[in-house]
């Protein structure tokens, strides 16, 4: 609460940041979910407990998504 004072003091936005925000978190959001889903499907990294195939397409299928999401809001 109290950086939201300062920040509102400064002159800051409220509603600009968390439109920034959400642009941000769209940008990141793709390459975090692929990162995530190869890092878990890599045996040598998670051991015996790597993603099962179900878990694996269920990643892919929502990365995809956003993806495409993010490309199309660059080209507007």
């Amino acid at each position: 609460m109290l950086v939201g004072l300062i920040l509102n003091f400064v002159g800051l936005n409220a509603v600009a940041m968390l439109f920034w925000s959400a642009v941000v978190n769209e940008v990141l959001a793709a390459p975090l979910i692929v990162l995530v889903v190869l890092l878990t499907s890599d045996p040598t990294v998670m051991g015996k407990r790597v993603n099962p195939p179900l878990l694996r397409w269920l990643g892919w299928t929502t990365g995809a998504p956003i993806r495409e999401r993010c490309r199309s809001c660059r080209s507007t």
